[in-house]
C-alpha cells in the first residue's frame, strides 16, 4: 500500500488527473462533467494549486489552492496582498474517518496544504460549513467576522482563515 502527495499547477495538469478530480468531485457535488470541467476552464487560473492525494495511484483526495489578491485598508492605505483561496477539499467516500499509519487520510493533505501556503507566507481563506468548522479549528484555521469583510462572495458559509497577522 503506497500513499503519494503531489502538488501541481493548474498549467501543468493533464486531462487523465482533470477527469479523475472531476469524477472525485462528483462524489459530493452535483454537477456533472461538463459543467465541472468549464468551471475549472473558467475560474482556475495558470498558477493554481492542485493538491492531490493518491493511495494506491489512486486518486483519493483533492483540494486547490487558488491564489488572489485582496485589498487591505487602513486609514486610508491601500495595500495589495496575495492570498490562497482554499476551494474544495473533498477526500473519497470510503476514505473518509479512516486511517493510514494511525494518522487520517485528511490529515495527510491538510499538511500538504499547509506546507503549501506557510511556504509562500501567504494567508489562506476559506469558506465552509457550520459542521466542518471543528475540523479546520484542528489545523489553526479561525472564525471570521462576515460583518468585517466585503467580498463579492455571497456564500452563507463560515469564512476561515490561516496565518491571520
Amino acid at each position: 500500500m503506497k500513499l503519494e502527495l503531489k502538488s501541481i499547477k493548474n498549467k501543468n495538469l493533464n486531462k487523465n488527473l482533470i477527469k479523475d478530480i472531476i469524477n472525485l468531485k462528483k462524489q459530493e457535488w452535483n454537477y456533472n462533467f461538463n459543467k465541472q470541467k468549464d468551471w475549472i476552464k473558467k475560474f482556475v487560473k495558470k498558477d493554481d494549486i492542485h493538491n492531490l492525494l493518491f493511495f494506491n495511484k489512486k486518486l483519493i483526495g483533492y483540494t486547490l489552492l487558488r491564489k488572489r489578491h485582496l485589498i487591505l485598508t487602513l486609514k486610508n492605505i491601500f495595500k495589495k496582498k496575495y492570498f490562497f483561496y482554499f476551494d474544495t477539499l473533498i477526500l473519497n467516500k470510503n476514505f473518509r474517518g479512516k486511517k493510514f499509519l494511525n494518522k487520517s487520510y485528511s490529515s495527510f493533505i491538510m499538511s500538504l496544504n499547509l506546507r503549501i501556503i506557510n511556504k509562500h507566507n501567504y494567508i489562506s481563506i476559506l469558506h465552509c460549513k457550520k459542521k466542518m468548522i471543528s475540523f479546520y479549528k484542528k489545523y489553526d484555521w479561525y472564525n471570521i467576522n462576515k460583518k468585517n469583510v466585503t467580498s463579492d462572495n455571497k456564500k452563507r458559509l463560515n469564512l476561515m482563515i490561516l496565518n491571520k497577522k
